[in-house]
């Protein structure tokens, strides 16, 4: 990875939009709240505070769709 992810403390207010920042070729998001980052190669994919997941992340993530974790 081309530099860490920014991570920031979450206020419950999360509203996730894409960014013009790219790392190893994938689009940065970002919450509007905290200021923290996502790019679809995290095992996690963000919602905002509504629940529902932004448009731009739901297309990257079906575009980088990551396998399911074992909790063994």
């Amino acid at each position: 990875m081309a530099r860490e992810l920014a991570s920031g403390d979450c206020r419950g207010e999360c509203n996730w939009t894409g960014t013009n920042d790219q790392i190893d070729d994938l689009q940065v998001f970002a919450c509007g709240a905290c200021g923290s980052e996502w790019i679809p190669t995290e095992s996690w994919t963000p919602r905002n505070a509504d629940g529902e997941i932004d448009p731009g992340v739901a297309a990257a993530r079906a575009a980088h769709p990551v396998a399911p974790s074992s909790p063994w």
